[in-house]
């Protein structure tokens, strides 16, 4: 049961960076077994709802819940008043019972969006997606690019990421990119392609499919990130560009040729969602 837009979109006037767009969200949602995602409008009338009328709301009027699970740190109602104690207590007036889950830690400390924020931030794909338990998605339609690409003998399939989607370093990646239920390893470039006359205004996706060239214009395809290969740089010339690319995509190959194939996708009910 999420919240649309984020809460702190109007109680700080801007939400962090997202792991997951909507869409996104909903396909794991659904590969984790739940039957139905229930999106609250979360409006300033619901951010100024004292703890026990956001509750009344929430049981009478949102969802004829039986049985609630949050957070150990979930807060609701004005100024953030209500705990997971409080629902418990409050939730009990209604019949409703509550499971609060404790915080989770592992390799990388607790799992929790803002410490696979910070990793993602500093490009360490190896605890990001440990903590995920799946390789870090982003996706979009492929628009035309320049074709200098595919002059260099590298076509690429080029996309905007998603506004509000939380950022990896520029660089370089190993990736597997997926489409309409098939699945490519690859290499991409996330960045402004310094070596590019003009570069980019925002940041690009451009993935390289290896053994593979799929008509990719206009198309929806998701990017899966498997690992950090190096920063993006300004090279010199087309030659000591070309020369980079190959020794990426054979970077690229070396690490994906060590992963089983379905890496990328989270182990769960019907994963084949994902793609």
């Amino acid at each position: 049961v999420p919240f649309h837009p984020h809460p702190l979109t109007l109680i700080k006037g801007a939400a962090p960076p997202l792991l997951s767009t909507e869409a996104e969200k909903a396909r794991l949602v659904t590969c984790y077994g739940a039957d139905e995602l229930i999106q609250l409008d979360f409006t300033q009338e619901m951010m100024q709802d004292s703890p026990a009328v956001f509750v009344r709301n929430l049981l009478t009027r949102y969802i004829p819940a039986r049985h609630l699970v949050v957070g150990f740190n979930f807060h609701f109602g004005a100024a953030g008043a209500g705990t997971a104690e409080v629902l418990t207590r409050l939730a009990q007036a209604y019949g409703v019972k509550v499971s609060v889950v404790q915080a989770v830690s592992g390799e990388y400390g607790v799992i929790s969006s803002s410490n696979i924020r910070k990793h993602l931030a500093a490009g360490d794909l190896i605890a990001v997606n440990q903590m995920l338990g799946y390789w870090y998605e982003m996706s979009g339609l492929v628009c035309q690019g320049n074709q200098l690409g595919r002059t260099l003998g590298f076509p690429t399939a080029n996309f905007l990421p998603p506004a509000g989607k939380a950022l990896p370093p520029c660089g370089v990646y190993a990736v597997r990119i997926c489409h309409r239920g098939q699945t490519y390893d690859g290499v991409a470039n996330f960045g402004y392609r310094p070596s590019i006359q003009g570069g980019e205004v925002d940041p690009l996706v451009e993935a390289h499919l290896f053994e593979a060239e799929p008509a990719l214009y206009g198309e929806h395809i998701q990017v899966f990130f498997g690992h950090f290969l190096r920063g993006e740089q300004k090279f010199g010339g087309l030659p000591e560009l070309t020369n980079q690319i190959t020794a990426d995509g054979a970077a690229a190959q070396s690490f994906l040729a060590t992963v089983p194939a379905d890496a990328h996708l989270p182990k769960c009910l019907g994963c084949d969602t994902l793609v």
